[in-house]
This record gives C-alpha cells, structure tokens and sequence, in this order.
C-alpha cells in the first residue's frame, strides 16, 4: 500500500463513503475489516472507485472482489453497514470520531468531543452546512472515517485539522453527511471519466482541486502564521520541472492560497510531524515555479519566502523527497520574520 485511510461501509452490498482526498492517485483499493477490536483489521476484500464529488471532498467506492482479487457478487455480501441519515446537529452537542489514524499504528482509534463551528454554504444550489469544527482529536489516517452522535447517528466525515502556531490550538473540519448526501444528488464524477484521462498527465496539476482546501489570506491577516496538518508525497516526480525541483508529490496540489494586499515577504514552510525530508513546491500567479528542499543546515524542512509577493493564486505542494515517504506535518504561511513552532 502507498497510502491508507478510513472508510464507512452504508450498505450490506459494500457501497463505502470516504474523502475523495483519500482515494486520489490510487489505482485499486484494498478494505481491511475488523475481526476482533483489538486487534488491526484484515485484508478482506477489494474495492473500485465509484464516483467522486468535484463540490466536496467525497468519494464513493464499491466492494466488488474478494481478498485474492476474485470478482465477487455484491448483492450476496450482506455486510454491516451504518444508514446514512440527517440528523439536525447543533454547536455543542457531542460527537464520537471512529478512525484509524497514522498515530494509532493501524488499530480503530475513538475520540470524542464537541461540535464547535458550523459553516454554511452552497451544494447543488442549496444553502446547507458544508462544515462542521471539533474539538475532537483527528489525526491524519481518520479522514474518511466516521463521525457520529450520542444517539449513533451517522453525523460526518473526518476530513481536515487545522492548527494554529501561536498557541497549538487545533479543530477537526468534518464533511456533514448531508453535504455529501447533496453532493451524490448533484451527480459524482464517474470513475470511467478519472480512469481514462490520467490527472495532470503524470505531472504537477494546477488546475485540479486543492487536497486539503484552500485560503484567502490578506496581508496583515490574523492569526499569523495560518497553518493546516497535510501529509507529504505522491506519485508524480517533480523533477521534470528543474530549476532545482524535484521529490515525488501528489499530481493536485496539497493547497491553494489566494493572496491580497501588499507586504514585505511571505514565507510558506512545511514542519515535519517526526524526522522525514520534504520539499516545497510552488506555482505563484504568473505560473512561475519555486522550490526548496532544506531551509537551512540545521532542519531538512523546506521554506520558501517571497519578496513583496503578488497578488494572485498560489498552488502548494509538499514533495517527498523519496519515493513511496509520506511525511505528517504542518503547512505555515506567514508574515512574521521569525520561525513560526
């Protein structure tokens, strides 16, 4: 396996929900089942990739093989499943997180805490939440997993965290299952369409959606630095850019950062979570790249900082400078002229 995730099985026929960010760059899909709580799942069966939504953060796949990658009946699995449903969810109530994350070593990991934020917004023309915010501990691995209420109800998806760098206070961002429910409404990106024209045509793609979201940031913006958990790595090899480029990256960028206003210098770094060598990739307004792989002798996170930067899209990057490394870690974009932790 390249990369793992988290997933939540809606019907016997072995349908799953997960984040489209979970599922991007992949070729097949092995789902691991729980025989025994305790211990870390088991290679049971294979999955396709049904659809995924171009609105959300969302995907779909299907069971369709066993674990020896026989074709198999779906209609004759009859497996557990959790009904998707729309439960009215308000700021305070309490939420239960089911997931494995990286920082679990492979076993189901449970949170839990609060709904703190909800955030509106458009799906298939209807005003609906499109986030929820926790205070629920969500790690990287938990995304596509399951997020429900004190009375079991199917609430969200695990999707995003974000941290702040002054104080390390951190909130979970979770895709409400109504926003994906809206998004299946809308119609998914068949799998066919993905498989047939490759992203980016094995190279870095500015035009696909951002993995892990975007921001508008201005100059002067607060809290400074902003800051986002993303995982470093990817199939495509960056090195066909030059000028120094190189490392193995996801084909879509990890982020996008839309920038107003004028200032002095903007400084983009990556912080690794534990000892990994990353490199930034950037592609400013003008479609010019940048890149850096070691900021300095003392650290083998890379910075980039931009002089009196312009005004426009910024697509980013996070390379893994070997193959097949995926690296925890803080994305930071700041104004400050001293490191941010």
């Amino acid at each position: 396996p390249l990369a793992t995730g988290s997933g939540i099985i809606v019907a016997p026929t072995g349908v799953i929900y997960t984040n489209r960010h979970v599922i991007e760059d992949g070729t097949d899909f092995g789902i691991l089942i729980l025989e025994d709580i305790n211990e870390q799942p088991v290679l049971t069966y294979f999955a396709s990739l049904n659809g995924v939504s171009s609105d959300v953060d969302f995907a779909v796949l299907q069971i369709d093989r066993d674990a020896d990658g026989n074709p198999l009946d779906s209609n004759t699995l009859e497996l557990p499943f959790l009904t998707p449903t729309t439960p009215e969810v308000q700021r305070g109530d309490p939420i239960f997180v089911f997931g494995y994350p990286g920082i679990g070593d492979g076993y189901l990991v449970f949170t839990e805490g609060t709904i703190t934020t909800i955030q509106n917004g458009t799906v298939n023309n209807e005003r609906l939440p499109i986030w929820y915010q926790t205070d629920a501990e969500i790690a990287p691995g938990n995304s596509g997993g399951l997020v429900v209420n004190s009375a079991g109800e199917f609430v969200g998806i695990p999707t995003i965290v974000r941290s702040e760098g002054d104080t390390g206070g951190r909130l979970g961002g979770i895709l409400p299952i109504s926003a994906a429910l809206s998004a299946i409404d809308a119609g998914l990106q068949q799998a066919s369409t993905l498989v047939s024209v490759p992203r980016g045509n094995g190279q870095l793609d500015y035009r696909a959606t951002p993995t892990y979201g975007s921001v508008r940031l201005e100059s002067g913006f607060r809290p400074d630095p902003y800051s986002i958990s993303v995982i470093s790595g990817g199939g495509t090899d960056a090195s066909y850019i030059g000028d120094g480029c190189l490392g193995f990256a996801a084909s879509p960028p990890d982020f996008r950062l839309y920038w107003t206003g004028r200032s002095e210098q903007l400084r983009i770094l990556f912080n690794a979570t534990n000892r990994g060598d990353s490199v930034l990739i950037i592609s400013n307004p003008s479609g010019t790249w940048i890149c850096n792989d070691d900021a300095n002798n003392t650290t083998r996170n890379p910075m980039v900082s931009i002089d009196n930067p312009p005004q426009g899209q910024y697509d980013i990057w996070i390379a893994s400078y070997e193959q097949e490394d995926y690296i925890d870690g803080t994305l930071l974009i700041t104004e400050l002229n001293q490191n941010p932790n």
